[in-house]
């Protein structure tokens, strides 16, 4: 029960992924993109992103023998640093790399930041990542109102 309960709030947690610059070292410029194509091409980013996540927590849980990371603060900070922040780094750069729509800068930046403060919050306390409903909730919703398909709807 465990190992499905992890498995399922990580999937829904990798599809979160799809931020101007401040201290967290996001910099969203902008690009030559329209919204629908910017959306487009940063959904299929996140997509591509699932999927290595996917199987990488696979590998992660056949490794441990089926024991997800909520139980263990060691297991927690193994996950966040092996396979969950990597993933939503790379979201954060690449999306960020497509350049926003002008006009849009703000909003972006906004959902990349919030992606990337729930990272920082996370590594200053794993296990209670690993734990959270959704520690990604902010750039969730804020991906939901901007209109992104798969990236923080799916």
């Amino acid at each position: 029960m465990k190992k499905g309960y992890f498995l399922a709030a990580i999937v829904a947690i990798a599809i979160v992924g799809c931020g101007e610059s401040d201290d967290s070292g996001v910099t969203v410029e902008t690009g030559a993109l329209a919204k629908s194509q910017f959306i487009k091409q940063a959904d299929k980013i996140c997509e591509k992103e699932l999927a290595i996540f996917e199987r990488k927590i696979a590998a992660f849980l056949k490794e441990n023998e089926g024991e997800p990371p909520q139980d263990s603060p060691k297991r927690a900070a193994d996950a966040l640093e092996a396979i969950i922040a990597p993933s939503f780094e790379r979201q954060i750069e690449e999306v960020s790399d497509l350049g926003a729509p002008e006009g849009d800068e703000e909003q972006i930046s906004s959902i990349l930041i919030s992606m990337q403060e729930a990272l920082d919050r996370g590594r200053s306390d794993p296990l209670k990542f690993v734990n959270s409903k959704d520690p990604f909730a902010s750039a969730r919703k804020q991906a939901k109102e901007y209109g992104f398909q798969t990236c923080g709807v799916a």
